[in-house]
């Protein structure tokens, strides 16, 4: 037998950046093969092997770990259309306290210096 699995949707997950809930799109199509034996064992995920007498087949373990494997592995708001992040503005505050250096990379501290072996790779900007 073969099994195809269709799905779309969204998964409530939270936000790596500020743990604000979200909504992940998530869609995928798998097909599962079902095979009838009582020795042999398959060492593929896509092969499901049931007894010969068996009617039935419980498909929900299979349908979960589809979604499961589907859901990005970041989860992060979408920034607006001046990409700023659509994030909880209280948690960004929190974030950006205590940050050593700013988005392009140059030190808060002008006094700061920077490491000889590392200084070539500033060049590379």
């Amino acid at each position: 037998m073969m099994f195809t699995f269709s799905f779309s949707g969204t998964v409530k997950a939270e936000c790596d950046r500020c743990l604000g809930e979200i909504d992940v799109p998530v869609e995928g199509e798998e097909t599962l093969c079902v095979r009838f034996s009582d020795t042999e064992q398959s060492d593929n995920e896509d092969v499901a092997i049931l007894p010969e007498g068996a009617y039935q087949i419980d498909l929900a373990q299979w349908m979960y770990e589809y979604v499961a494997v589907a859901i990005p592995m970041q989860h992060v708001h979408p920034d607006d259309e001046e990409g700023h992040p659509t994030c909880d503005p209280e948690m960004l505050k929190y974030l950006g306290k205590g940050r050593a250096d700013d988005n392009d990379g140059t030190s808060e501290n002008p006094t700061d210096e920077v490491d000889p072996r590392w200084a070539k790779l500033l060049d590379l900007k």
